[in-house]
Order: C-alpha cells, then structure tokens, then sequence
C-alpha cells in the first residue's frame, strides 16, 4: 500500500471511529439512538404536517425502506405518528408526538456532543464542516446520487 492509500485509509478509520465514539455518547445521554435523533431534527425542518417518508429517507440517507423501518420502531415507542393524507390517500405524513418532541428539544441541548465539539474553535469546525461537505459532495457524485442536507 501507497503512502497516499495508507494515508486515506487513516482519515477514513479515524473519522468512522471519531463518529462512533461521539454517537455512542449521545445514544447514552439521550437514551435514544443518533439516527431517531435526526429523524426528529429532519422532521422538526421541514414544515409542519409536511414530512414525509420518502423526503425523511432522503435527508438521512437511508433507503426507503430502512426509513420505513425506523420510523414504525419510533411510532411504537411513541415519538412519531404517521397518517394517511386526507387529499392523497397513497401519502403518509409524518409527524412528532409529545413525546417526540420533548426528546427532539433534549436532544438539541445534550452537553456530550456540545462538549466533543467544544475541543474546536469556530475557525476549526467551520474548517472541518468545509472539508466534509466537500468530501460528501464528491461521494454523492461518484454515486449520481442528489444530496438533500438534513441541515442548511
């Protein structure tokens, strides 16, 4: 292996690691997984009574039916509802409970992600939110793919 190939597969290993650590911290805290978390996050950006699966499945960058998936996991635990759209009736719209909206506004305030990203200066995490939107981009083009950012 190239010094270069070495040296990508570090980032690489070093970047999955860093995200799991931080995700393990965050599922501890917040008693819920990262990706329920920004299913709610995605849910509380779009416009109310607007979400809907396949829009949800795109901005988590799951495929439809593995958003489908999670979403029937977090109706069950009572954080989200899904209705039939009175207009279209092949729609389903989904939208938080109470409960998921305590545990979205929770989830906006955990002190370990606040602390894992407090070792960054705003210079340094702008730098670094740069820098891997660009390596995203580049990804989704590798794979065709539209990208639709669960944030702005």
């Amino acid at each position: 292996m190239n010094k270069q190939a070495k040296d990508n597969y570090e980032i690489l290993l070093a970047l999955d690691k860093t995200q799991k650590r931080i995700n393990e911290l965050r599922a501890r805290e917040l008693q819920l997984p990262p990706i329920e978390a920004l299913v709610l996050s995605t849910i509380s950006d779009i416009a109310p009574s607007e979400a809907i699966p396949a829009e949800i499945s795109q901005r988590v960058f799951r495929r439809p039916h593995s958003a489908s998936a999670l979403l029937q996991r977090m109706e069950k635990k009572g954080l989200v509802e899904r209705a039939r759209n009175l207009e279209k009736k092949n729609m389903v719209r989904v939208t938080m409970t109470e409960k998921g909206q305590q545990v979205y506004r929770k989830s906006t305030r955990e002190k370990s992600l606040h602390e894992a990203m407090a070792v960054l200066s705003e210079e340094e995490r702008q730098q670094l939110r740069g820098l891997l939107e660009k390596l995203r981009e580049e990804g989704f083009k590798a794979l065709g793919m539209e990208q639709k950012l669960p944030w702005p």
